[in-house]
């Protein structure tokens, strides 16, 4: 049996809303999480000139600042917001990528073949699906056998006490933007449960108010 909730709508001004948030905050968004990423392939030793897939790729930021950390890299997005892919897809040629694909598509039915991807990642979005464990038996299916998957979340389990330090960090209206979607949020024992379930191997299991997990076939 597989977890399902209601997916948020990426409504034509959801996405822009969206972009336009992000877009002033890729070095303390995306820039860390693209090194961690980026450590991880060093340290389980994943080619620089492999294929990376980003489900849930947004306008793209993740996947350009690791093309900026591995040039040789072939960056590839699936997401289901036709306005998230075409903006994507415009960044990338703006920016002069050779080797790139944005591509229209649920994390729960990529379009994507079999044993495709040395690295597949997914940023703030598992989340945000509609069927979790669906979503990671996809990931399962098109990574290869020697390919890592890195997952960041927010964490479900995150004590509400933190609330106080977190208004500290990026003010009270963004804090209480941060905490009002938190029922949504997954705990990540059960995301590797879940991962184990569908044949990954635990490497990392990282928890605090963001949790990484990576695994591999």
């Amino acid at each position: 049996m597989t977890h399902k909730h209601k997916m948020h709508e990426w409504t034509e001004e959801r996405s822009k809303r969206f972009i336009k948030s992000v877009e002033n905050k890729i070095e303390k968004r995306y820039v860390p999480f693209a090194k961690e990423i980026y450590n991880f392939m060093k340290q389980f030793h994943i080619n620089e000139d492999s294929r990376i897939l980003d489900i849930g790729c947004g306008p793209g930021f993740l996947l350009f600042e690791l093309q900026n950390l591995t040039p040789d890299i072939e960056i590839v997005g699936v997401d289901s917001s036709e306005l998230m892919i075409e903006t994507a897809s415009k960044k990338a040629k703006e920016k002069k990528i050779r080797k790139f694909e944005f591509k229209k598509g649920d994390a729960e039915n990529l379009p994507i073949v079999d044993n495709s991807f040395g690295v597949i990642t997914c940023f703030n979005s598992l989340h945000d699906f509609r069927d979790i464990q669906r979503s990671i038996e996809e990931s399962f299916r098109v990574l290869r056998k020697t390919g890592i998957l890195v997952l960041q979340d927010r964490s479900g389990t995150y004590p509400k006490w933190k609330f106080i330090s977190v208004v500290f960090r990026i003010g009270l209206r963004n804090a209480w933007r941060y905490f009002k979607t938190r029922h949504s949020w997954l705990d990540p024992k059960v995301v590797e449960k879940w991962m184990i379930e569908a044949g990954f191997q635990i490497l990392i299991l990282k928890k605090k108010e963001h949790y990484i997990i990576v695994g591999k076939k």
